[in-house]
């Protein structure tokens, strides 16, 4: 654990140092403002039987990515249901999208929990929003026509609402522009009503700006007047390594999410992600074109597949397990997770593929220069970052009251919103040409009944994890052996005639041992056999490791057919078209 903040000197005594009061996370979902996956039909997420703390004080750091629309976008809470418990998703910077603005989302309480309610990017210097029914379901049923230009993007189609009542806009393929991702229309779900964000153009996420790590909070920390300052920030080739879509949250989520038992609670890869049939996703769809000749679907196929049979690594949980598996391979040339070592072949590409979060100082991201701030500019964000806990509070209070009343069912209805200003304006970004959108067609509206949010148990996400650090094998804890024991020479045994063929002294045997049969006398073939169960050696995975395991009761093959691959295999993002 790493010093992320500055805190009171009457905040916390000798035993609550600043390591307790933040764990540095290397795993959880990503801040909504950063990124979001697109859906076709908007639905409440699901309600958490916990209230959230006080929001963090949190402050930003003094040096940020030079840019004239980098602005700080503060952090909240979020829950991670793995831990049955809240984390604190940091403030980070961001690369405004043009014309865009942000509106922080909110916890809301309601009967059986609380329940989150997402941001969204408005339009620059919108004043009201404006809360619609909601839509129908979409009847997009994917591309009905080739694409029209080489690497073409399909928007989905959705329901717009015009006139009292909803009419369809059909999708359509839309040309790729370099060094933008389209943001197509799409609804954000809010218990008063639905909001309609219309299409937009964004940066990709490696322009987007600087995504911190974000962090366990304490009890004691949760109840004390502390400041937070987030240091570490998050790689975005980890990011396009690890990245995962749960659809019923709404969210992104990077890290270790690749146990099969994940699948189960709704965690899909983003490469596998579509929103509607036959059609990835727009960000998904610009990477796979920017990367098309070098293998980078692929590859990342490859590392998804490794990782998740256990053939390579998985990444770290926490900043702290990620600093000891890099020193454990500079100084060992290993890892050790679990009952697993791996001797690692490629140290640097290792440390690589397994670093998740750096410090600040250290910040090797290409295309991203830091800045120093003034101390003016500082106090600005520190102020607006404040502003936007209160843009949060009015919109839950005005919400609250459409909520009451009914909601918004047949008429839409407005409320004020008012987004922090900043003393420095806004520059003038030049965006691609305007996307012609389809004319709304009349199409009738399937019947359908309101999604029910779905109520989380108060345990921690009960998950499979398979062959990884503290799991559970076969309903048996994992073999803590890191070599297997030394195979000892026996002697041949004697071979011993069965009991059933002795003669009985005095009284036959019972009728249970008339046709017992003795059991077939071992062979050299099944100690083999079982050799090969105990030590097993494979050359593994997209990241080139050999890795060497004991394992007591093993349901592998006694030979490992993966081939030796080279240290390339990894996907590299470092292209010359988007260093800007």
């Amino acid at each position: 654990m790493g010093i992320l903040g500055i805190c009171s000197a009457s905040a916390l005594t000798q035993d609550q140092t600043q390591d307790q009061a933040f764990e540095v996370l290397t795993k959880a979902s990503v801040h909504e403002a950063f990124a979001e996956p697109e859906t076709v039909n908007p639905q409440p997420a699901p309600i958490v039987p916990k209230q959230p703390p006080e929001p963090v004080e949190e402050v930003p750091p003094d040096e940020k990515p030079a840019g004239d629309n980098v602005v700080w976008i503060g952090g909240y809470w979020s829950w991670d249901d793995e831990r049955a418990d809240f984390i604190w998703l940091s403030g980070f910077w961001r690369q405004l999208p043009p014309d865009r603005d942000w509106v922080p989302g909110h916890w809301a309480q309601l009967q059986g929990g609380w329940q989150w309610t997402p941001g969204f990017w408005a339009a620059h210097a919108q004043t009201e929003v404006e809360y619609l029914p909601p839509p129908p379901a979409s009847i997009d049923a994917g591309p009905s026509t080739p694409p029209t230009v080489e690497n073409a993007v399909y928007v989905p189609g959705c329901w717009v609402f015009q006139q009292a009542r909803h009419r369809w806009r059909p999708g359509f393929w839309l040309t790729p522009r370099p060094n933008w991702v389209y943001v197509p229309a799409h609804y954000v779900w809010t218990p008063a009503g639905c909001l309609f964000i219309e299409g937009y153009w964004d940066y990709p996420l490696e322009r987007r700006g600087l995504l911190f790590a974000p962090v366990f909070v304490a009890d004691f920390a949760r109840q004390r007047p502390l400041l937070y300052r987030p240091q570490f920030v998050i790689g975005v080739d980890f990011l396009l390594d690890s990245l995962f879509v749960r659809a019923e949250f709404g969210r992104f989520y990077y890290g270790d999410y690749y146990a099969p038992g994940f699948t189960q609670h709704g965690f899909v890869p983003w490469f596998n992600y579509h929103p509607v049939r036959n059609a990835p996703a727009p960000l998904f769809a610009y990477y796979r074109a920017t990367n098309r000749q070098e293998n980078w679907e692929r590859n990342l196929q490859q590392l998804y597949n490794a990782r998740r049979s256990g053939a390579s690594p998985r990444p770290p949980d926490t900043f702290a397990q990620q600093q000891k598996m890099i020193q454990s391979i500079r100084v060992n040339n290993t890892i050790q997770v679990g009952d697993k070592t791996f001797q690692v072949k490629d140290s640097a590409a290792a440390i690589r593929n397994l670093t998740v979060a750096a410090p600040l100082d250290k910040l090797d991201q290409p295309g991203i220069q830091l800045v120093k701030i003034t101390k003016a500019k500082h106090e600005q964000e520190i102020k607006a970052a404040k502003q936007y806990h209160v843009l949060a509070k009015s919109r839950q209070d005005g919400e609250a009251r459409l909520s009451r009343d009914g909601g918004v069912k047949k008429e839409a209805a407005k409320l004020k919103v008012e987004v922090p200003l900043r003393e420095t304006p806004r520059v003038k970004v030049e965006t691609p040409p305007p996307v012609s959108i389809p004319k709304h067609v009349e199409k009738e509206a399937p019947k359908q009944e309101p999604v029910k949010p779905r109520v989380l148990p108060p345990q921690p996400l009960p998950v499979e994890k398979g062959k990884q650090v503290g799991d559970i094998k076969d309903g048996k804890p994992p073999v803590k052996e890191s070599k297997p024991p030394p195979q000892v020479e026996k002697k041949p045994e004697v071979e011993k005639k069965p009991e059933a063929e002795k003669k009985p002294e005095a009284k036959p045997p019972p009728p249970t041992k008339k046709d017992e049969k003795p059991p077939p006398p071992k062979t050299p073939k099944d100690k083999d056999k079982k050799k090969d169960k105990d030590d097993k050696t494979a050359v593994v995975g997209p990241e080139c490791l050999t890795v060497t395991w004991a394992v007591a009761e093993s349901r592998r093959p006694a030979a490992d057919p993966r081939p030796e691959c080279s240290a390339s295999a990894r996907p590299d993002y470092a292209r010359k078209d988007r260093a800007g």
